[in-house]
């Protein structure tokens, strides 16, 4: 394995995992592996269960809108090392930011190659009118499962004609 647009490496669980999750969310995805390093050497993490805890409490408290829905948090044993794997979705809510530094170029960031960069401000615009839309007929529903069931039975309990 080796870095790319959608793999990072992470030896330890620190504060930048934070701003590759972010990346991660407004770009495409990936998937961060903590616990080997840059150059791909499985070091693994000590003590994986109680490190995923507190990787989760940093992301919940750091990362603003919660992206939460859209990670998963797993272990997987590597060469008898313990490596903790976080997959990150593209997100619906971008842009994502880092809490501490706020929606700004400072707090937002995407994937460029195999490196998280931070996104200017007309990138910041251009990513809530994408996902946001400029008006509520635009915007995204998240429920795809639509149907006019439940419009069906009220109109028919009212005895008025859906057509």
């Amino acid at each position: 394995m080796i870095e790319s647009y959608s793999v990072e490496f992470k030896e330890v669980i620190n504060k930048t995992i934070l701003k590759e999750i972010v990346a991660f969310a407004n770009s495409n995805g990936g998937k961060i592996y903590i616990g080997i390093t840059d150059d791909g050497t499985e070091v693994g993490i000590i003590n994986a269960k109680e490190s995923q805890e507190k990787l989760s409490s940093m992301i919940r408290d750091s990362i603003k809108p919660s992206i939460l829905n859209y990670i998963h948090v797993s272990e997987q044993k590597l060469k008898d090392k313990d490596i903790i794997i976080v997959e990150i979705q593209r997100g619906d809510g971008k842009p994502y930011y880092l809490a501490d530094k706020g929606m700004r170029s400072a707090g937002v960031f995407k994937r460029l190659g195999n490196t998280s960069v931070p996104v200017g401000e007309n990138d910041i615009r251009e990513m809530i009118i994408e996902n946001h839309g400029t008006t509520y007929e635009n915007t995204r529903s998240l429920i795809q499962s639509l149907s006019f069931d439940y419009a069906i039975k009220e109109f028919k309990a009212r005895s008025i004609n859906l057509e």
